[in-house]
């Protein structure tokens, strides 16, 4: 179904790849739109006036200034309803949405819905989700806080039977018409709580997942997502125990595992790592509604090589593993990736903390050979670090962290970039920060000699 927006006024409030989707999928529709960022120069200025001629964005401060009066006002995830000329208008009675509703109102139950939040593990799990509903069916699609933005892919791929949607809590916020035929909260840990007033504020955003799906699945290790459980809805849950029941999931003698069927062997994977058997656990529960075969599920678990910067093997340097892990940008992440190895290890962390805390990463470095730490609070992770008696270098640049590291790692060992913290502070995103790493890498093995392998050394 076309929902036409023709006669509306609306300002599209923040402009990167999702403000500018904002502004393609209501003008399509006929909405009169304004577009307005806190930046005199946002990320999308450019495109936007190369689109959109005569469309200029106005530079504002959400604190101090008035929007312009409106009947729409669609958000971009990063621009919070509690900013004051948001809550304002939301006072004033402004209809405030974001893409997914947007997404929702659009699609009207026409195609199928799977959606995925949590803390951490999002990307990976619906990446999988999607290459199992792909074995079902070819018209399946990942969007969302994922790769091409919801609306993009809706407006370029109108055929699409089954969506797999990453969902932040961002997004969730203005979000209250997605119907879902399944969906997942992963896990809530502390994330964002510089956004939030609370910890609950930012878990009950993740919980409105939930409102309008026919079925949970529940991280039934998280004690979060064990409480969000509704006994309204049918559920399913996943955990690293063996099920006690025949529609639970989980890991049992080397092996995923739904009830007392087996799934597929751990060691047949090409994904590392007891988060990602997690993960790929998640996405079987998720995607159950679709039918998938066991030969269907089992190709797909085998066949999926990863997600680009989510712990990443980029290689082998005489025996060191090389791994790149920008994507956690959390501390639970991190804590993930360093359990995932038995690896002498020496991690690269740092970065904009969220205002996390930073003491179950202290923890899980304890083992450690040493941790480097650059960014913006490598002082608060140092002060978590010395209470736990884990050594720890501080250095200005990646570069310089990183080729310390390529320095001090001998024989069967680990260099891991998994920051537990967001790139905001140094870098564009966690992209540019995986690529400056590389580099690095790749730099570094050139200059001493020596060959970055693709041959696995070891697990």
């Amino acid at each position: 179904m076309t929902v036409s927006y023709s006669g509306i006024s609306a300002n599209v409030v923040g402009l990167g790849a999702t403000g500018l989707s904002l502004v393609r999928y209501l003008r399509s529709r006929g909405a009169t739109v304004r577009v307005f960022d806190s930046s005199a120069s946002p990320a999308g200025r450019e495109r936007l006036e190369r689109e959109f001629p005569g469309l200029v964005p106005a530079q504002i401060d959400l604190a101090r200034d008035e929007l312009p009066t409106s009947e729409l006002i669609a958000l971009s995830p990063g621009v919070a309803r509690a900013c004051p000329a948001i809550a304002r208008a939301i006072a004033r009675g402004v209809r405030v949405v974001g893409d997914i509703e947007l997404f929702a109102l659009e699609n009207n139950g026409n195609s199928k819905v799977y959606a995925v939040t949590g803390s951490n593990g999002k990307t990976t799990t619906t990446s999988i989700t999607e290459a199992i509903a792909r074995k079902v069916d070819l018209q399946s699609r990942a969007a969302g806080n994922i790769g091409l933005p919801v609306l993009d892919a809706q407006l370029e791929y109108p055929q699409t039977k089954h969506w797999v949607l990453e969902l932040s809590s961002f997004q969730l916020e203005s979000t209250s018409s997605l119907e879902c035929e399944s969906a997942a909260v992963l896990n809530v840990t502390d994330n964002h709580l510089d956004r939030y007033p609370s910890f609950f504020a930012y878990a009950s955003a993740k919980a409105r997942i939930f409102d309008r799906c026919k079925r949970q699945v529940i991280n039934r290790d998280d004690a979060w997502s064990s409480a969000m459980r509704r006994f309204d809805l049918p559920s399913t849950s996943f955990g690293r125990a063996a099920p006690r029941a025949d529609d639970e999931y989980g890991l049992d003698r080397g092996r995923l595992v739904r009830g007392g069927t087996a799934l597929v062997a751990l060691d047949s994977l090409q994904l590392r790592g007891e988060h990602n058997a997690l993960n790929a656990l998640a996405a079987v529960a998720l995607s159950a509604p679709l039918n998938p075969s066991a030969d269907a599920v089992r190709l797909a678990l085998e066949g999926f090589q990863g997600v680009a910067h989510r712990y990443e093997w980029l290689g082998d340097i005489d025996g060191v593993e090389i791994i790149n892990d920008s994507k956690a940008t959390t501390v639970v992440a991190a804590a993930a990736a360093l359990a995932s190895s038995r690896a002498p290890t020496w991690l690269i962390a740092g970065g904009d903390g969220k205002a996390q805390s930073f003491a179950a990463l202290a923890t899980a470095a304890a083992g450690c050979r040493a941790v480097h730490l650059i960014g913006k609070d490598a002082a608060q992770i140092a002060a978590a670090l010395e209470l736990a008696g884990v050594y720890y270098r501080r250095f200005d640049s990646l570069e310089d962290a990183t080729i310390a590291a390529l320095d001090a790692a001998r024989g069967q060992a680990r260099v891991l970039l998994s920051p537990a913290c967001a790139s905001w502070d140094m870098f564009a995103n966690f992209e540019q920060r995986a690529e400056v790493f590389a580099k690095t890498v790749r730099s570094w093995a050139k200059s001493h000699g020596k060959a970055l392998s693709k041959e696995r050394a070891h697990a």
